[in-house]
């Protein structure tokens, strides 16, 4: 079996391992209770009007942030007002955490988090982050006459710990979350099901225009999730699961199921068939040195036990993991490991471009047993994907080590 000298346990898995315990370390946090039923939202740290409920960090001397509680899931509904945010926050050095709670969005141009105002200044924040723990977000179906929600979950430069969440953002424009670069650390999910999403699931794109570099230790981490229903007819961007656009991260993904695959109006089975589209763009920062439009749009990609469905009935825009760059002389990553993997779909690839020679390895895929339990998950498993390769392709059991 191989490996990538970069992507060792002593290494990579090590600073995973760092990262998580950073995101999700123990926390002293200033609480507020919320009761069962409707709840207006709240501001942190923002001087505007808002009609939302305003908090200050200055009233948290000696906690860590807040922790803002309900009484469970669809027992206690956090709901937007006139101002189109539910949760909006400025900056600050300090957590916002969610608990036990519906958080909802139904504005045109809103969401239900804003977490951090664009970053021209270029200017981070470290220790700004947002954290849900046992939340439901969704976007509500547009009132007759009214706009449809634009994004879920939204923000700049902050770091993110989900666990035990669920997003629902089918009824949205856009994506379920839209990370603008992150705090200096990144975002991390642990059991987290994306139901869906108007056009893509998670979205990071750290754009040099809105963002500053956010050094060589952020880092994309997903364990235990479950993305589907992926892109809808009244979407204004094109639809994935999972993208990074220039996301200058490590990215470690374990565990995940992608289903997708089904027409839906005009919008054909194989562009809602792309579960991990990882890019290199021209607004993007390296990852080794924050130089814009050079050098590596991610880092080492580690993608480890997860199962990917779709199909495609065309040559073209079929691609179930794509790691590419859309930038001459720009890598798409340092290193690419895809590992102990189901792929599977008709007609479907992946496609992996503008790697290190030497850095790219896919191995011990869809195996008899990977193809067994990916059907006990409700995946067809009759067909499987392919490597995409110069002048072939291969089929993904097959391997690559390149």
């Amino acid at each position: 079996m191989a490996s990538l000298p970069l992507t060792t346990p002593k290494n990579f898995d090590a600073q995973a391992a760092r990262a998580r315990a950073y995101l999700s370390r123990p926390l002293n946090l200033k609480e507020i209770l919320l009761p069962e039923g409707d709840v207006g939202g709240f501001s942190v740290n923002y001087t505007g009007s808002t009609g939302l409920t305003a908090l200050k960090s200055s009233d948290w001397v000696g906690f860590d942030g807040v922790r803002i509680i309900g009484r469970g899931i669809d027992r206690t509904h956090m709901r937007p007002n006139w101002f189109g945010w539910t949760l909006f926050a400025e900056q600050f050095k300090g957590v916002v955490q969610l608990e036990e709670l519906t958080i909802h969005t139904n504005s045109t141009w809103g969401a239900a988090t804003s977490f951090g105002l664009q970053n021209t200044a270029k200017k981070l924040t470290p220790g700004f982050q947002l954290n849900m723990v046992n939340v439901k977000a969704m976007v509500d179906e547009p009132a007759p006459g009214a706009g449809r929600g634009k994004w879920l979950l939204f923000g700049y430069q902050y770091d993110e710990y989900l666990k035990h969440c669920i997003l629902d953002a089918t009824q949205a424009r856009e994506h379920a979350d839209y990370q603008h670069g992150s705090a200096g650390r990144g975002s991390i999910w642990e059991n987290v099901e994306v139901w869906g999403s108007g056009a893509q699931g998670k979205k990071s794109r750290p754009d040099n225009t809105e963002t500053a570099y956010a050094g060589r230790d952020n880092w994309l981490i997903q364990k235990d999730c479950v993305y589907k229903n992926w892109y809808q007819p009244w979407s204004d961007r094109g639809g994935a699961a999972l993208v990074l656009e220039s996301g200058a991260a490590n990215v470690l993904l374990e565990r995940l199921k992608f289903y997708g695959g089904a027409t839906n109006g005009a919008i054909q089975a194989n562009a809602r068939s792309h579960a991990i589209m990882i890019s290199a763009e021209a607004n993007g920062y390296d990852i080794l040195t924050g130089r814009v439009g050079q050098g590596f749009g991610n880092g080492l990609i580690k993608i480890k036990e997860c199962a990917a469905v779709g199909f495609s009935d065309v040559p073209w825009n079929n691609e179930l993991i794509s790691i590419y760059s859309n930038v001459p002389g720009m890598q798409s990553a340092r290193g690419v490991l895809i590992e102990d993997c189901g792929l599977w779909g008709a007609g479907l690839q992946v496609k992996l471009d503008h790697i290190p020679t030497g850095q790219t390895i896919v191995q011990g895929c869809n195996t008899d047993k990977l193809r067994e339990a990916c059907a006990r998950f409700g995946m067809n498993v009759s067909v499987e994907a392919s490597i995409n390769l110069p002048g072939r392709t291969i089929p993904v059991s097959e391997g690559i080590v390149r």
